[in-house]
């Protein structure tokens, strides 16, 4: 059957010259028959070498997938333009990419490191409010915590009390100054007083001896002027004690109106020096890199893990170039 189909195909002219096999096989022994042997068929263009059909999928059908893109590209020009326009875009992109990126390196094995500092306020007591968040950058002078003041408000309100006292007590101090300077004045007028009676009775007692040596006075007045002139003597001395006495009443007023020491341990609220613990941090990278103006915007915090890059060529990649020139 196959074989008749291929003859069919390949010569159509002798579809009638060869007869079936069953009107051979009806044929008598020694008769000829008067019908023309079949002429040698000329082999099929699809046939192969040894008169067998080709095996499907070979070079048929790649010869019609290739005719049929052709055919494609033939009837769309455009989007053939398209192609080639995006693949050369990308080898483009690909190349100031690659001459791009091999003017800087980067890593993803780094991270954050600062130098920690303990703070401590000069006064102890509990936090009331915190204004600040982790990792936020503070300036100086910046209040980053506030501490409960009610036990130094109750404490500066007694001192002020004391102050008042004080400042009475001193006022109290000047008054007495004031009494003590009246009296002191009044002594010295007595004492000046008490010498010149003393004085007078010197003189009295001295002219009533004369006179009685002479013979012109009597023992009596004589004695009686002396006598006088022992009280004279006496009041004076007393008078001496007292204003003396003033004097130094005076001066022991005068010390307790010295000011108080100036001094921390004197204060109320005396100071505490504040010690800080400095921590070093152990370089975790072969580089060290260091910010001269941070972003005050982005919170960075001790240990974080960053991804630097770091120009090594400083020379223009091609890219910057074209931005340029663009």
């Amino acid at each position: 059957m196959f074989e008749d189909s291929v003859l069919e195909r390949g010569a159509p002219g002798l579809e009638g010259a060869e007869s079936p096999p069953s009107a051979a096989t009806s044929r008598e022994p020694g008769v000829k028959s008067h019908q023309p042997e079949p002429a040698a068929r000329a082999p099929a263009p699809n046939e192969g070498p040894a008169g067998k059909a080709p095996q499907p999928g070979t070079a048929q059908p790649q010869a019609s997938d290739k005719a049929r893109r052709d055919s494609v590209l033939r009837r769309r020009p455009v989007v053939s333009a398209i192609g080639a326009v995006l693949l050369a875009a990308a080898i483009g992109g690909g190349y100031l990419y690659m001459d791009y990126s091999r003017h800087f390196e980067s890593t993803d094995d780094a991270f954050i490191a600062a130098r920690q500092s303990a703070i401590a306020p000069k006064l102890s007591g509990y936090i009331t409010a915190v204004p600040v968040t982790d990792n936020e950058h503070v300036a100086a002078g910046q209040v980053i915590a506030r501490l409960d003041d009610r036990d130094y408000r109750v404490a500066l309100a007694q001192a002020e009390a004391q102050v008042a006292a004080a400042r009475a007590s001193i006022e109290n101090i000047d008054a007495q100054l004031d009494v003590q300077q009246a009296q002191i004045a009044a002594n010295q007028a007595q004492v000046d007083q008490s010498e010149a009676a003393l004085v007078f009775a010197q003189q009295q007692a001295t002219r009533y001896q004369h006179l009685e040596q002479t013979g012109y006075g009597t023992v009596q007045n004589s004695e009686q002027y002396t006598s006088q002139l022992h009280q004279q003597q006496s009041a004076l001395l007393s008078a001496k004690a007292t204003l003396n006495l003033a004097q130094r009443q005076v001066e022991s007023l005068k010390a307790q109106r010295k000011s108080p020491g100036s001094g921390t341990a004197f204060s109320l609220l005396p100071a505490q020096n504040a010690t800080g613990n400095y921590v070093k941090i152990v370089q975790r990278v072969p580089v060290k890199i260091v910010m001269d103006n941070p972003p005050t915007d982005l919170a960075l915090g001790p240990g974080m893990s960053v991804v630097p890059t770091v120009r090594i060529d400083s020379s223009p990649s091609l890219l910057e170039r074209l931005g340029r020139l663009l």
